[in-house]
């Protein structure tokens, strides 16, 4: 009897870490597969301090799952993982047609998380659903929320100086007092500490509280909170430089203060969450897995073949090769009543993985506009049509202050974002990029998006790029908007264009 209880015993624990085994095995398969969605995540962790977060989400989910999740149950079958697996595989898919790495990689992360369900099964995956939530703080999306940030940032500083009674100004995101002028650059708009509120609060409402409502109310509290401190600290950087005697240096004590500051107000958000946290829960009583449900490896073949098949499909259409000539040169937009000059000397966009650039100046009687166009065979890893790498401006003799939206004709009355951009000695320039694929012109990055979508969905990836209009205002940014859209208005159809650039 005593020889039949421990073999039973050690049965059991070979079940136990049978399973941990598989899932890693499958962990690593789908990062060996889809290895170039996870390169571009720890590239990203890598490069911006931003999201240098990225390399602690794993081990803290794994934490997360030993001290809240509770232990495995019966499986209970795998019908919801592999439902989440085929939403993950369609998500993968539709961010690498469209070339939306955020959506791409909420794919990936989404399988990752079903083949912990396909492992230790449904039940297991609906008891630490909450901790694996946490796994998405791994993908590095945000940069949308960059100028909303700068917005509020600079709402807080101007409104807490004002209170101050210290005479202010803002123009976009330079904010002048009698200290000198300060930008709300994209550093300074609170992305860093927005991420880590988020982060701290999200682990904190999981143990903390035991009801949703208490988390996510918790959870969007920690939000505006990280908002409203960045919006004081960087007053108080404001504030401190105006002050008489030694100021606040820009350099070192800038960010020695940012830290000390950011430090103080995650120790009060973490004492919030301990003052109104509810009473722990009991202890975890449910019984582990039984050994009928020991998991086989073809149980999770099916799972290994779809990802298999998402990089085949990829490689296939999506990302087929393409050997496509370059033209030779890249001719102009004719605009009937424009006089055609030289490029300007002292602003170009940052367009850097085009295989043709060509640019020019555009009079006639009053209005002047400057053109950049380009041209690329077609878009494809490390050469987007739509990127953040490009840009109407170069971030250095020009960056960005602000941001609008206006409506020209060529765009169908679409919303389009426009740039505001400051340069050397007090320049200002309004800058609208419009797109275009295969002769088509899409007047905003989505609508380019969507079209590129529905090609790269069918094998499809005709020649595409960027026309950049830019035109210098005085005052008002309407100035510069005004000419804009007589340019537009006035110039060839893009089809046109398009058909007498092909080589």
């Amino acid at each position: 009897m005593t020889t039949v209880t421990v073999d039973r015993v050690k049965q059991e624990t070979e079940v136990q870490t049978s399973k941990p085994l598989i899932f890693g095995a499958l962990a690593v398969a789908l990062i060996a597969v889809l290895h170039p969605t996870a390169y571009d995540m720890v590239r990203i962790w890598s490069s911006s301090s931003s999201y240098h977060h990225g390399f602690l989400v794993a081990p803290l989910t794994l934490a997360l799952i030993a001290l809240h999740g509770g232990r495995p149950v019966a499986r209970g079958g795998v019908v919801a993982s592999y439902a989440l697996a085929a939403l993950g595989a369609a998500f993968w898919v539709l961010g690498k047609a469209s070339g939306i790495a955020g959506v791409e990689q909420v794919g990936f992360v989404t399988l990752v998380v079903a083949s912990v369900g396909i492992v230790f099964g449904d039940r297991t995956l609906r008891r630490w659903a909450p901790a694996l939530g946490f796994c998405y703080f791994m993908i590095p999306v945000g940069e949308g929320l960059t100028e909303s940030l700068q917005i509020a940032t600079a709402n807080i500083v101007v409104a807490l100086l004002s209170f101050a009674q210290v005479p202010v100004s803002v123009d976009g995101f330079l904010i002048r007092t009698p200290a000198g002028a300060f930008e709300i650059a994209e550093a300074c708009a609170g992305l860093r500490i927005f991420a880590a509120a988020g982060m701290i609060s999200y682990v904190l409402a999981l143990v903390s509280f035991r009801s949703w409502p208490k988390r996510i109310a918790f959870f969007a509290v920690a939000g505006v909170f990280a908002i409203a401190v960045n919006g004081v600290r960087a007053f108080l950087v404001i504030l401190a430089a105006g002050l008489p005697g030694d100021r606040l240096d820009m350099g070192a004590d800038h960010v020695l203060f940012s830290l000390l500051f950011y430090a103080s107000a995650f120790f009060f958000l973490v004492a919030l969450g301990k003052r109104f946290a509810d009473a722990p829960p009991e202890p975890d009583t449910a019984p582990s897995a039984e050994l009928s449900n020991k998991l086989e490896w073809r149980e999770a073949a099916p799972f290994l073949a779809v990802v298999l098949g998402l990089a085949v499909f990829n490689a296939a259409v999506i990302e087929r090769p393409i050997a496509r000539a370059i033209p030779t040169s890249l001719s102009l937009l004719d605009a009937p009543g424009w006089k055609i000059l030289p490029p300007p000397q002292n602003w170009t966009p940052s367009i850097s993985s085009a295989d043709r650039l060509a640019g020019a100046t555009y009079t006639t009687r009053d209005k002047t506009v400057y053109v950049v166009l380009s041209y690329h065979t077609h878009d494809r890893r490390g050469a987007e049509i739509v990127s953040t790498e490009n840009r109407a401006f170069d971030g250095a003799d020009w960056r960005r202050i602000a941001g609008v939206t206006a409506r020209f004709s060529l765009g169908n009355t679409a919303n389009s974002p426009v740039d505001i951009l400051a340069g050397p000695e007090h320049r200002r320039l309004a800058a609208y990029t419009l797109y275009w694929l295969g002769g088509a012109a899409y007047p905003t990055p989505w609508r380019m998006k969507a079209a590129q979508l529905r090609h790269r969905l069918t094998g499809r990836n005709p020649p595409g790029g960027t026309i950049t209009v830019a035109a210098s205002y005085r005052s008002e940014p309407a100035e510069a908007l005004d000419q804009i859209e007589r340019f537009l208005s006035d110039i060839e159809p893009v089809q046109a264009w398009f058909a007498r650039n092909q080589p």
